[in-house]
C-alpha cells in the first residue's frame, strides 16, 4: 500500500496469532507501543517539513502478510541519507501492536523508543538511540547510537563501537562487545561475556553463570551476587587490581553446587572485583 504525500497517514490491520513487525528506515523516530488490542496500527508523520521527507512517506509501503503463527506486518520507507549537504528523510513511525509482539529494525539514524512487554528484538542501526523497556530477548547492534534496556527475559547480545549502553536486567545470559563505549549492568542473572577495547564495564549483581570479561584499557568492576561457587582467574598487565573474592579462588572442595567461571583479562585497565548487596539490603 503507498499513501499519498502530505499530513500523516495511518494504517490499520487486524491481526490473530503472533505478530512480527518489521521496520525499515534511514532516518527519524520509531517509537512502539503494544497494547491489549489483536491489530497493529500503523502511523507515519513527517517530522521535516521537505520535499524528501514528503517523498519518503508518498514512497512507503506498509503490508501485512499472513504467517503460520499469525501475521507480519512490514513498514519499508526508502532509506534516503544525507549526501553532499543534502539533508535525508526524517519520518516517525508509531506502531501500537499486540504484547508480545517480535520487532525487526533496520534503520541508518533512526531512534527507537519502545514499552513493552515485547517478543524478540533485533535492531540494526548506525547512529540511532535505542529506548527498550521490556522484550522477551534482544540483540542490538549500531555504531554509535546509546542502549538503554530495562528489562531483557532471555539473552541479550549488544555490538557498538562507540556508543554507550546502560541494561537494568537480563535474565538471561549477556554477551556485549565494545570498542569504546562504556557498559553498565544492574542485575546479570545468568552470567555475562564482555569484550571491550577502551569502555568502561560496570556490572551492579552478577551471577547465576560464568562471567568472561577481556579488556584491553577500560576500567572494569563486577559485584557477584552472595551465593556463588567461582573460580576466579584474573589478571592485568598494568592495570590496578583489587578483589573480595581473591584473585585466584578455587571453589570449595566437597560441594554439589556448580562451580562457574570468573575470568578476567585487562591490559592496563583497573580491576574490581567486590561482593554485592544481598537482595533486599
Amino acid at each position: 500500500m503507498a499513501f499519498p504525500a502530505g499530513s500523516p497517514v495511518m494504517t490499520l490491520f487486524e491481526t490473530t496469532g503472533h505478530v512480527l513487525l518489521r521496520v525499515t528506515l534511514g532516518g527519524g523516530e520509531v517509537t512502539v507501543r503494544p497494547g491489549d488490542d489483536g491489530r497493529v496500527e500503523v502511523e507515519l508523520v513527517p517530522l521535516r517539513d521537505d520535499d524528501v521527507t514528503r517523498r519518503a512517506i508518498a514512497e512507503a509501503r506498509v503490508e501485512l502478510t499472513d504467517r503460520r503463527d499469525g501475521h507480519e506486518v512490514a513498514v519499508t520507507l526508502p532509506r534516503q541519507t544525507a549526501f553532499r549537504g543534502r539533508r535525508g528523510a526524517r519520518v516517525g513511525v508509531t506502531v501500537r501492536c499486540p504484547r508480545g509482539s517480535d520487532l525487526a529494525l533496520r534503520t541508518d539514524s533512526a531512534s527507537l523508543d519502545a514499552t513493552g512487554p515485547l517478543g524478540a528484538v533485533d535492531v540494526k542501526t548506525a547512529s540511532g538511540e535505542v529506548s527498550l523497556e521490556d522484550a522477551a530477548s534482544l540483540a542490538v547492534e549500531t555504531a554509535s547510537g546509546d542502549v538503554r534496556v530495562r528489562d531483557v527475559t532471555r539473552t541479550l547480545d549488544l555490538r557498538t563501537a562507540s556508543g554507550d549502553a546502560a541494561i537494568r536486567r537480563c535474565g538471561g545470559p549477556l554477551s556485549a562487545k565494545l570498542v569504546s563505549g562504556n557498559l553498565s549492568v544492574g542485575d546479570a542473572a545468568a552470567g555475562v561475556a564482555v569484550t571491550t577495547v577502551s569502555g568502561d564495564l560496570r556490572v551492579e549483581a552478577a551471577g547465576g553463570g560464568a562471567i568472561r570479561v577481556q579488556s584491553v584499557s577500560g576500567d572494569v568492576e563486577l559485584a557477584i551476587k552472595p551465593g556463588q561457587r567461582l573460580y576466579v582467574d584474573a589478571s592485568s598487565v598494568s592495570g590496578t587490581m583489587s578483589s573480595e573474592l581473591g584473585l585466584d579462588q578455587a571453589p570449595p572442595a566437597g560441594s554439589t553446587e556448580p562451580v562457574r567461571e570468573l575470568r578476567v583479562r585487562t591490559v592496563s585497565g583497573d580491576l574490581k572485583i567486590v561482593r554485592a548487596k544481598a537482595a533486599g539490603a
